[in-house]
Protein backbone atom coordinates (compact mmCIF):
# COMPACT_ATOMS: atom_id res chain seq x y z
CA UNK A 1 0.00 0.00 0.00
CA UNK A 2 1.45 3.44 -1.27
CA UNK A 3 1.93 5.85 1.83
CA UNK A 4 -0.07 9.42 1.43
CA UNK A 5 2.13 12.39 0.76
CA UNK A 6 3.29 14.59 3.44
CA UNK A 7 2.35 18.37 3.70
CA UNK A 8 5.81 19.47 3.12
CA UNK A 9 5.33 17.18 -0.04
CA UNK A 10 2.34 18.33 -1.34
CA UNK A 11 3.11 21.98 -0.70
CA UNK A 12 6.30 20.97 -2.53
CA UNK A 13 4.80 19.16 -5.59
CA UNK A 14 2.26 22.67 -5.71
CA UNK A 15 4.88 25.17 -5.87
CA UNK A 16 6.80 23.01 -8.56
CA UNK A 17 3.76 23.04 -10.41
CA UNK A 18 3.20 26.56 -10.33
CA UNK A 19 6.86 27.51 -11.35
CA UNK A 20 6.04 25.60 -14.40
CA UNK A 21 3.66 28.28 -16.36
CA UNK A 22 6.17 30.93 -14.94
CA UNK A 23 8.33 31.62 -17.95
CA UNK A 24 11.23 34.33 -17.80
CA UNK A 25 13.10 33.39 -21.39
CA UNK A 26 13.82 30.93 -23.54
CA UNK A 27 15.58 30.57 -27.33
CA UNK A 28 12.74 29.92 -30.12
CA UNK A 29 12.68 29.44 -33.67
CA UNK A 30 11.09 31.97 -36.44
CA UNK A 31 8.18 30.18 -38.12
CA UNK A 32 6.58 33.29 -40.14
CA UNK A 33 7.37 36.42 -39.75
CA UNK A 34 5.80 40.36 -41.52
CA UNK A 35 8.06 42.33 -41.76
CA UNK A 36 5.79 45.08 -42.17
CA UNK A 37 4.05 45.07 -38.68
CA UNK A 38 7.42 43.25 -37.01
CA UNK A 39 5.26 40.40 -35.80
CA UNK A 40 6.33 36.80 -35.78
CA UNK A 41 4.94 33.09 -34.91
CA UNK A 42 7.71 31.77 -33.14
CA UNK A 43 8.17 27.99 -32.15
CA UNK A 44 10.34 27.42 -28.79
CA UNK A 45 12.81 24.75 -29.09
CA UNK A 46 13.50 23.99 -25.46
CA UNK A 47 11.06 21.51 -23.88
CA UNK A 48 9.83 21.26 -20.78
CA UNK A 49 10.32 18.85 -18.21
CA UNK A 50 7.89 17.18 -16.01
CA UNK A 51 8.38 15.59 -13.05
CA UNK A 52 6.12 12.78 -11.71
CA UNK A 53 6.15 10.26 -9.16
CA UNK A 54 6.73 7.77 -11.79
CA UNK A 55 8.47 9.54 -14.54
CA UNK A 56 10.01 12.50 -16.20
CA UNK A 57 8.67 13.70 -19.48
CA UNK A 58 9.64 16.15 -21.86
CA UNK A 59 6.64 18.32 -23.01
CA UNK A 60 7.19 20.93 -26.66
CA UNK A 61 5.83 24.00 -25.66
CA UNK A 62 2.90 25.74 -27.81
CA UNK A 63 3.85 28.06 -31.01
CA UNK A 64 4.00 31.59 -29.58
CA UNK A 65 1.78 33.88 -32.08
CA UNK A 66 2.25 37.29 -33.12
CA UNK A 67 5.52 38.04 -30.93
CA UNK A 68 6.90 41.44 -31.41
CA UNK A 69 10.93 41.73 -32.69
CA UNK A 70 12.30 44.20 -30.99
CA UNK A 71 14.88 46.04 -32.92
CA UNK A 72 17.15 49.05 -31.45
CA UNK A 73 14.67 51.83 -31.72
CA UNK A 74 13.94 55.64 -30.39
CA UNK A 75 11.47 57.68 -32.44
CA UNK A 76 12.51 57.95 -35.89
CA UNK A 77 16.03 56.27 -36.04
CA UNK A 78 16.13 52.02 -35.95
CA UNK A 79 18.44 49.54 -36.97
CA UNK A 80 16.59 46.39 -38.58
CA UNK A 81 17.37 43.28 -39.77
CA UNK A 82 16.03 41.12 -42.06
CA UNK A 83 14.35 38.06 -40.41
CA UNK A 84 14.00 34.81 -41.77
CA UNK A 85 12.73 31.65 -41.17
CA UNK A 86 14.21 29.25 -39.14
CA UNK A 87 16.23 32.65 -37.34
CA UNK A 88 16.41 31.83 -33.82
CA UNK A 89 15.72 34.66 -30.95
CA UNK A 90 15.99 35.04 -27.48
CA UNK A 91 12.06 34.71 -26.49
CA UNK A 92 11.71 37.45 -23.40
CA UNK A 93 8.31 37.07 -21.14
CA UNK A 94 7.25 40.33 -19.65
CA UNK A 95 5.93 40.30 -16.05
CA UNK A 96 2.18 40.76 -17.41
CA UNK A 97 0.28 40.86 -20.74
CA UNK A 98 1.65 43.76 -22.93
CA UNK A 99 -1.38 43.58 -25.18
CA UNK A 100 -2.92 46.97 -23.60
CA UNK A 101 0.26 48.66 -24.71
CA UNK A 102 0.92 47.36 -27.76
CA UNK A 103 -2.61 48.90 -29.13
CA UNK A 104 -2.15 51.93 -27.09
CA UNK A 105 -4.43 51.44 -24.58
CA UNK A 106 -4.48 52.23 -21.10
CA UNK A 107 -3.19 49.54 -19.20
CA UNK A 108 -3.35 47.74 -15.64
CA UNK A 109 -1.24 45.28 -14.26
CA UNK A 110 -3.44 41.68 -14.57
CA UNK A 111 -2.61 40.15 -11.56
CA UNK A 112 -3.65 36.62 -12.46
CA UNK A 113 -1.42 36.59 -15.53
CA UNK A 114 1.89 36.88 -14.40
CA UNK A 115 5.42 35.40 -16.54
CA UNK A 116 2.58 33.84 -19.13
CA UNK A 117 3.48 32.81 -22.17
CA UNK A 118 1.02 35.47 -23.85
CA UNK A 119 3.54 38.30 -22.31
CA UNK A 120 6.34 37.74 -25.11
CA UNK A 121 8.70 39.65 -26.84
CA UNK A 122 11.78 38.69 -28.81
CA UNK A 123 15.35 39.87 -29.56
CA UNK A 124 16.87 38.30 -33.15
CA UNK A 125 20.82 37.51 -32.43
CA UNK A 126 20.86 34.22 -30.04
CA UNK A 127 22.54 30.88 -32.57
CA UNK A 128 24.41 27.35 -31.41
CA UNK A 129 27.72 27.83 -30.74
CA UNK A 130 28.50 25.96 -33.74
CA UNK A 131 27.05 28.55 -35.64
CA UNK A 132 28.90 31.38 -34.57
CA UNK A 133 29.95 34.88 -35.79
CA UNK A 134 32.73 34.63 -38.38
CA UNK A 135 35.30 37.92 -38.20
CA UNK A 136 33.00 38.95 -34.99
CA UNK A 137 35.48 42.30 -34.78
CA UNK A 138 36.36 42.86 -31.28
CA UNK A 139 36.63 46.96 -30.69
CA UNK A 140 34.81 48.33 -33.25
CA UNK A 141 31.27 48.14 -35.05
CA UNK A 142 30.75 45.75 -37.91
CA UNK A 143 27.85 45.41 -40.05
CA UNK A 144 28.31 42.47 -42.59
CA UNK A 145 26.59 40.12 -44.85
CA UNK A 146 28.11 37.75 -47.15
CA UNK A 147 28.53 40.01 -50.10
CA UNK A 148 29.49 43.50 -48.28
CA UNK A 149 30.92 44.41 -44.69
CA UNK A 150 30.84 47.83 -43.09
CA UNK A 151 33.02 48.77 -39.56
CA UNK A 152 32.89 52.14 -38.35
CA UNK A 153 36.29 52.48 -36.52
CA UNK A 154 36.66 53.44 -32.99
CA UNK A 155 38.54 57.09 -35.02
CA UNK A 156 35.47 57.75 -36.56
CA UNK A 157 36.90 56.04 -40.19
CA UNK A 158 33.98 53.75 -41.99
CA UNK A 159 35.52 51.08 -43.87
CA UNK A 160 33.31 49.76 -46.40
CA UNK A 161 34.33 46.80 -48.68
CA UNK A 162 32.14 44.73 -51.24
CA UNK A 163 32.69 43.41 -54.38
CA UNK A 164 34.28 47.31 -55.37
CA UNK A 165 36.47 47.50 -51.71
CA UNK A 166 36.38 51.19 -50.67
CA UNK A 167 37.70 53.16 -48.14
CA UNK A 168 36.47 56.31 -46.95
CA UNK A 169 36.39 58.73 -43.81
CA UNK A 170 33.62 59.36 -41.88
CA UNK A 171 33.34 62.97 -42.74
CA UNK A 172 33.52 62.38 -46.43
CA UNK A 173 30.67 59.26 -46.36
CA UNK A 174 28.58 62.09 -44.07
CA UNK A 175 29.26 64.51 -46.69
CA UNK A 176 27.57 62.14 -49.22
CA UNK A 177 24.66 61.13 -47.20
CA UNK A 178 20.91 62.45 -49.02
CA UNK A 179 17.97 62.10 -46.37
CA UNK A 180 15.46 59.75 -47.05
CA UNK A 181 12.18 61.30 -48.12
Amino acid sequence: MEQAPTLPQLLKQAIENRLLQVHTALIGRIERYDSSTQLADIQPVITQAIRSAEDKKQLELPLLVDVPILFPRTGEFFISLPIQVGDYVQVIFNETSIDEFLTESPSAIDSFRRFTLQGAVAIPGVYPQAKALKNAHKSNLGIRCQTFSMTLIVQFIIALKSSQAMQRTFQHVYQEIQPHN
